[in-house]
């Protein structure tokens, strides 16, 4: 809904959040495609989900 309407999404995804969001939009019946561009500003964690963004991977970089 916000691509229709012009407005760039950003999701914060702290300590791999976003992955596990994922199988629960699945079951919504969200498909991958409607939020694989949404910008991610990570924080903390592993796994690399959605368009990269900033990155602040915290101390162990």
């Amino acid at each position: 809904m916000g691509k229709k309407n012009g407005y760039n999404i950003v999701v914060i995804d702290v300590l791999d959040t976003l992955r596990e969001y994922h199988p629960h939009l699945s079951l919504l019946g969200i498909p991958k495609e409607r939020y694989k561009d949404v910008k991610v500003i990570k924080v903390g964690g592993r796994y690399d989900v959605g368009k990269k963004g900033i990155q602040n991977r915290g101390a162990e970089d």
